[in-house]
């Protein structure tokens, strides 16, 4: 039998220097990568020069489309230009310790999903610098997308890797304005049945932009209520109360970053059944957070 082949995705706009730092992580790969697609979403800023930097070093190639307002579709198109065995996820602002593919290889022979930690990092032109381990082993055998919509998504996108025949077979990543396409993608994909497999080792970073904006956070809150309708049907009675009360904390949490506090305190009230006790512990910290920044702004109760 053939050992499993790699390709790397990578979705980019803009920040050349974010690109060049992924592409040297992925050249310094112990175990190098069978392919690399990097997708160029319609940047602004001229990526070229990073480009040819890697042509000699990577069996790279660039693929430019006009720009589409999210990771999504240049991830898809990078992997339509890819024929190995795997694909691997990573986001231009990331980068990967050396030992990243190695230390993931051998469980590519027993799984459809593999994933692993990873170390945030603020950016630099943020609030200072932010570092903590991000990526959990929360994911059961038999009820994986139970656990995803009622304990959240424990897959950050750069350290996946996910067969090419199931990411085709679910149709991709569904392209969300609310940045979050990432969350659908692996609840469709443990719709079908996969198996995911956790390696308990940080071997990459996640870099953090700050993003305040109000629009943002309500972007999100109506996309999760979108996102887990088409997903509620498939729960039986025991466990919908469970997802219901998830998705209403979520939504809640960001009315509640959107400064939106009569909607969020709404949402956080409805979220009672919570599956865990650390989320039902921070569901109360939450309403009463809500409740005291309604009482001094003067709003309804």
């Amino acid at each position: 039998m053939s050992s499993p082949t790699v390709a790397v995705v990578i979705p980019a706009y803009n920040r050349p220097d974010d690109l060049l730092r992924a592409l040297q992580s992925v050249a310094a790969q112990s175990r190098p990568a069978n392919e690399v697609v990097v997708c160029d979403d319609g940047s602004k800023e001229d990526l070229s020069a990073v480009i040819a930097a890697f042509e000699s070093r990577l069996p790279l190639r660039c693929v430019r489309i006009p720009n589409s307002g999210g990771p999504a579709r240049p991830r898809n198109v990078a992997v339509e230009h890819t024929s190995s065995d795997w694909i691997a996820l990573l986001d231009a602002d990331d980068w990967w310790e050396p030992s990243k593919l190695a230390a993931v290889y051998p469980a590519l022979e027993r799984s459809e999903v593999v994933y692993h930690k990873l170390r945030s990092v603020c950016d630099e032109r943020g609030y200072g610098v932010h570092r903590r381990v991000i990526g959990w082993n929360t994911l059961s055998a038999r009820a994986a997308l139970y656990d995803l919509l009622t304990i959240g998504n424990p897959i950050p996108a750069s350290s996946a890797l996910v067969r090419r025949e199931l990411y085709g077979r679910v149709g991709g990543m569904q392209h969300s304005p609310a940045t979050v396409e990432d969350f659908d993608f692996w609840a469709k994909v443990a719709l079908h049945g996969a198996r995911f497999e956790f390696v308990d080792r940080i071997l990459g970073h996640y870099q953090i932009t700050p993003n305040s904006r109000s629009s943002t956070f309500l972007s999100h809150a109506g996309y999760f209520q979108e996102m887990f309708a088409r997903y509620e049907p498939h729960f039986d009675p025991a466990q919908i109360k469970a997802v219901v009360a998830f998705k209403h904390y979520l939504v809640g949490i960001q009315y509640m970053h959107g400064s939106e506090w009569v909607q969020a305190r709404a949402h956080l009230e409805r979220a009672a059944d919570l599956r865990l006790a650390r989320q039902r512990i921070s569901r109360l910290a939450k309403l009463l957070r809500v409740s005291l920044r309604m009482m001094r702004a003067g709003a309804p109760r």
